[in-house]
């Protein structure tokens, strides 16, 4: 288990510290924010992307294929009731060079994200007041 913690620094802006990382997240300027880092809701697509660029990477490199010019683009759809991420498109860019008869198994290998694999099994979220 690793503990995020999340403080507030100023209007809608948080500085999230993880590990040996430090990360700001703020809202746009029409959101009360000043802009200076992501959003929460970019956070979450920005990793799914992540972790499929790094299960995609690790496939090419395990089988001395090119990983340079590898790139995931995500969008992201918004639905109601409740208000959220309702879908996410993602687009996996590989580099030249990659034969097409890898393509089944890179997608699985896409497949094996954590996030997606979070999202696609809902889970369990306990909300305590300190």
């Amino acid at each position: 288990m690793e503990t995020i913690s999340v403080t507030w620094e100023r209007d809608a802006r948080y500085r999230a510290a993880m590990g040996r990382h430090t990360l700001i997240l703020d809202q746009p300027e029409a959101d009360g924010g000043s802009d200076t880092g992501p959003s929460p809701a970019e956070l979450l697509p920005a990793a799914m992307a992540g972790c499929v660029a790094y299960y995609v990477g690790i496939f090419l490199q395990s089988r001395d294929l090119p990983t340079a010019g590898l790139e995931v683009e995500i969008d992201t759809h918004s639905a109601e009731n409740p208000y959220r991420l309702g879908r996410f498109d993602l687009r996996v860019k590989l580099p030249s060079g990659v034969p097409a008869k890898y393509r089944p198994a890179l997608e699985r290998a896409a497949g094996a994200c954590t996030i997606q694999h979070t999202l696609m099994h809902t889970p369990e979220i306990n909300l305590d007041f300190a």
